[in-house]
C-alpha cells in the first residue's frame, strides 16, 4: 500500500511540472504575463521547485520521508563526474543528431524560449536554473522516491521522466541519456551534487557547440567539429572509464539494489501521473501545442 503511494507521489512530480509549464505558455500568449528572460526564468523555476516541496510534505504525512542524497564527495568522486559529465554531453549530442537527421520529425518544443537577450540571461536560463531546479526534483525527489522498487527501476523511470518533460522530440534521446548518467552518479556517490554540476558543465557545453555551428556552418567546418567531437568524446570516455574503475576498486561506489522485472511497468504505466504526462508529451509534439 504504502508502495502504491509512493508510486503516486512520483509521478505527480513531472505531470505538475507539465502542467505548470503548459499554463504559463498559455498566459504569455494571452499576454497576462509578459515574456522576458526574468519571467521565464522565474517560471522555470517554480515549475520545478513547488512539485518538489509539496511532494515532500505529502510525503511526510504518508510516512515517506523524501531524503534528498546529500553526501559530501571527495576530489576522485568530483573528477569522475566531471569527466564523465563532459563524455555523456558530446554522446548526447551523437543521439539528437542521428533522431534530428533519421526521425522524419519536425522538431517541436515545448519550452517557453525568449530571444534577444544578453549572454548571461542565456546561460541562466538554458544552464544554470535547469541544473539546479530539474536535479533537485529528478534525481532528488522522484528517484528518492521510487528507490524501494530497486536502484535500476528508479533511475531508469526517472531518466524516461526527465527526457520527455522536455517535449522536444530532437532533446529527447540525448536527455534519457545524461538522465541516466545523472542518476547513476547521485545514487553512487549518495549526493546530488556531481549531477548539479554535471547537468551544468552538458548544458554549457550545448550552449557552446551550438554557438560553434552557426558561428561557422558558413565558412564549411562544420565538418570538422563533428570529428572532433567523436575524438573529444573518445579521450574523455576512456578518462572516465579509468576514473570510474579505481573508484570501484578502492569501494567508492554504491552497489545497486536488486530490481523486480514488474517494478518497471508499475513505476510507469501504473502510475497515472507518468501515464497523463506521457499523452500530454504526445499531444503536445504531435498538434504543436
Amino acid at each position: 500500500m504504502v508502495k502504491d503511494k509512493t508510486n503516486l507521489l512520483a509521478g505527480f512530480l513531472p505531470v505538475t511540472t507539465v502542467l505548470i509549464l503548459f499554463l504559463a505558455k498559455q498566459l504569455i500568449a494571452n499576454g497576462v504575463i509578459e515574456q522576458n528572460w526574468q519571467t521565464v526564468s522565474a517560471i522555470q523555476t517554480a515549475a520545478f521547485i513547488l512539485p518538489t516541496v509539496v511532494a515532500c510534505l505529502l510525503g511526510r504525512k504518508m510516512g515517506k520521508k523524501v531524503a534528498l542524497p546529500s553526501r559530501s564527495i571527495n576530489f576522485r568522486q568530483l573528477w569522475f563526474a566531471i569527466i564523465g559529465g563532459v563524455s555523456v554531453a558530446f554522446l548526447a549530442f551523437w543521439a539528437n543528431f542521428i533522431v534530428i537527421n533519421h526521425s522524419g520529425i519536425a522538431t517541436v518544443s515545448g519550452k517557453i524560449s525568449v530571444e534577444n537577450i544578453p549572454w548571461y540571461a542565456v546561460f541562466i536560463i538554458n544552464a544554470l536554473i535547469p541544473a539546479f531546479a530539474e536535479e533537485l526534483m529528478f534525481r532528488g525527489a522522484m528517484q528518492s522516491l521510487l528507490s524501494e522498487f530497486g536502484t535500476s527501476v528508479s533511475i531508469i523511470t526517472t531518466a524516461i521522466c526527465f527526457s520527455i518533460i522536455h517535449m522536444d522530440i530532437s532533446n529527447i534521446a540525448g536527455s534519457f541519456i545524461f538522465g541516466l548518467f545523472c542518476g547513476y552518479l547521485t545514487y553512487s556517490f549518495a549526493s546530488l551534487i556531481p549531477a548539479f554540476l554535471v547537468h551544468l558543465i552538458c548544458n554549457s557545453c550545448y550552449l557552446v557547440m551550438d554557438f560553434f555551428i552557426d558561428t561557422y556552418e558558413i565558412f564549411g567546418l562544420v565538418p570538422y567539429f563533428f570529428v572532433t567531437n567523436v575524438f573529444l568524446f573518445l579521450l574523455f570516455g576512456y578518462l572516465a572509464f579509468t576514473s570510474l574503475e579505481k573508484l570501484i576498486v578502492k569501494g567508492k561506489v554504491q552497489k545497486f539494489k536488486r530490481s523486480k522485472p514488474g517494478n518497471y511497468i508499475m513505476t510507469t504505466l501504473g502510475s497515472p501521473g507518468v501515464v497523463v504526462m506521457l499523452l500530454i508529451t504526445i499531444m503536445s509534439i504531435a498538434y504543436n501545442v
